[in-house]
């Protein structure tokens, strides 16, 4: 609606790939940049050098606390949360928490809360019931392995995030065992592809439109007003939990 033409690129979580990524974009002069960091990322380095062009960078979802820019999350702490407080009041007692990379922002605010969620119900919070691995099913398949080794196994998981559940889901079932009789997932971001299993998968809605427009109306006004491209907003969308099978 702007008028501007817009560039899409995928790190598909390369870090690598995401600085000739944004070595493209200097070269196509871009007005301004919306970024999520890939799961390797861990320093801002390369993105200091395109703030330093004066090309004013809003990041969404996964972001960098020690970069200065306007941002745009979750509140992820508040989902898993939430998460926590529904497996506990359907009788769930012992509740694993599948993770992505441990220094990722996102990572940490979600392991924040399904620790707190634990607490708050008068619930111990078991190291070996926490795995960390990556954030695509593959690492969700393998973070499982780890965990139904264990004696007692968890009889409900938290993901960290929607494709690490539909790895470790699949396992299960592949193994056998019933979703969510045996052992229950909840995912973290409403992917499509969670209404199709068997049974559907229950998740936290992250509000993936809304964060989108919002980073959207950060960019224009830093854009059009470079009064503000020193004035940074970070702003924290709520999360909903969508209860399916």
């Amino acid at each position: 609606n702007k008028g501007y033409t817009i560039i899409v690129s995928q790190s598909q979580e390369f870090l690598e790939r995401e600085k000739k990524n944004l070595q493209g974009m200097i070269s196509n002069r871009i007005a301004g940049l919306i970024m999520s960091v890939s799961q390797e990322t861990k320093s801002s380095e390369h993105l200091e050098l395109i703030k330093g062009r004066g090309i004013p960078i809003v990041l969404f979802d996964r972001v960098l606390e020690d970069f200065e820019s306007s941002k745009v999350i979750n509140n992820d702490y508040g989902g898993a949360y939430k998460a926590v407080s529904f497996l506990v009041e359907k009788g769930y007692e012992r509740i694993a928490y599948l993770g992505g990379k441990e220094y990722l922002l996102i990572n940490q605010e979600r392991l924040r809360g399904y620790k707190e969620g634990l607490i708050s119900h008068k619930r111990k919070v078991i190291d070996d019931y926490i795995v960390f691995s990556g954030l695509e099913e593959g690492d969700g398949a393998e973070g499982i392995k780890k965990l139904l080794k264990l004696n007692p196994k968890p009889d409900a998981v938290l993901c960290v995030n929607d494709p690490v559940a539909i790895g470790a889901y699949s396992v299960v079932k592949n193994m056998g065992l019933k979703i969510p009789e045996d052992i229950a997932f909840i995912g973290f971001s409403n992917d499509p592809l969670c209404r199709l299993l068997t049974p559907p998968l229950t998740t936290i809605n992250q509000l993936s439109y809304e964060m989108g427009k919002i980073s959207a109306e950060l960019l224009f006004e830093q854009i059009e007003n470079q009064d503000l491209r020193t004035s940074f907003i970070t702003k924290v969308i709520e999360t909903e939990l969508i209860i399916r099978e």
